[in-house]
C-alpha cells in the first residue's frame, strides 16, 4: 500500500562572521543528512513536479561565490527518473576588516516512486595577523525512480516490457565546486577581487514537459559577491 510523504530539505544554511581585532581558532560547523522515502505525494497539477531554490553570498574585502546545479526529469516509458544535484559555495577575505559567508540549497519533490537525498553543509571561518577568511559550502543531490504501472492504462509502457535494468544507481557530491578553494580544513583560501560564477541546467524529457531557469549574479568590488539559481522543471 502506499505511503504518503513530503519530500523537502532546506536546512543547508550557513553563517559565518569574523573580525580581525583578535586572533581566533578555526570554527568549523558541519552537517550531514540523509532522507529516504517510499510513497506518493500529488502536487495541485498533477504528475511530478521539481521546485528547487540555491544562494551563495560573500561579503568583504574580496570574495567569490559559486553555485553548480542540474535537475533532469525523465519519462522513458518504464520509469520516470528524477536527479537533482546542487552544490553552492561561498568564501571572503577581508585584511583588517570583517567577512561573511553564506550558501543555502533548497527543494521540493511532488511525485510517486522510491526517494533518497543527501546533504551536506560545512562553514569554516579564521582569523590570523589581521586577515579574516570566511567559507561556506552546501551539496544537495536526490534521485526519485518510479516505475509505472504495467497494463493499467496509465502507462505508455507496454504490459510485456520488463523494468529497466539500467536506472542510475549512484549519487555523486563533489566537494569542491570548480574554483579550486574548496575550503576544507587543510586548504588555503587566497582570493583576489571579487567574482560571481554559476554553472547550471535543467531538463525534462516526456509528454507534457516544461522547465524553467532563472538566474541572477552580481559582484561589487571590494564588497561582495552573490548569485541565485532558481530551477522549477515538471512532467503531467
Amino acid at each position: 500500500m502506499p505511503v504518503t510523504y513530503a519530500s523537502s530539505m532546506g536546512s543547508n544554511l550557513s553563517i559565518s562572521s569574523g573580525s580581525s581585532d583578535a586572533e581566533q581558532p578555526e570554527l568549523v560547523d558541519q552537517t550531514h543528512d540523509v532522507e529516504a522515502a517510499m510513497g506518493d505525494l500529488s502536487s495541485p497539477s498533477g504528475g511530478t513536479v521539481v521546485n528547487a531554490a540555491m544562494d551563495a553570498a560573500s561579503f568583504g574585502e574580496d570574495t567569490y561565490a559559486a553555485i553548480s546545479a542540474d535537475v533532469s526529469l525523465l519519462d522513458n516509458g518504464s520509469a520516470t527518473v528524477t536527479k537533482i544535484n546542487a552544490e553552492a559555495y561561498a568564501a571572503a577575505q577581508s585584511q583588517g576588516g570583517t567577512t561573511m559567508a553564506t550558501t543555502y540549497i533548497g527543494f521540493t519533490y511532488y511525485g510517486a516512486g522510491s526517494y533518497i537525498s543527501v546533504g551536506d553543509n560545512s562553514t569554516y571561518m579564521t582569523s590570523s595577523e589581521g586577515q579574516s577568511t570566511a567559507t561556506s559550502s552546501s551539496s544537495v543531490a536526490a534521485m526519485v525512480i518510479d516505475l509505472n504501472e504495467i497494463g493499467s492504462g496509465g502507462s505508455s509502457a507496454s504490459p510485456q516490457q520488463p523494468a529497466p535494468s539500467n536506472l542510475p544507481a549512484a549519487i555523486r557530491i563533489v566537494d569542491d565546486p570548480g574554483c579550486g578553494c574548496s575550503g576544507s580544513e587543510d586548504s588555503e583560501i587566497n582570493l583576489d577581487g571579487n567574482l560571481s560564477t554559476f554553472d547550471a541546467g535543467v531538463f525534462a524529457g516526456g509528454e507534457n514537459s516544461y522547465a524553467d531557469l532563472i538566474v541572477d549574479v552580481f559582484a561589487l568590488e571590494d564588497e561582495m559577491s552573490t548569485i541565485t539559481v532558481l530551477i522549477d522543471a515538471g512532467l503531467s
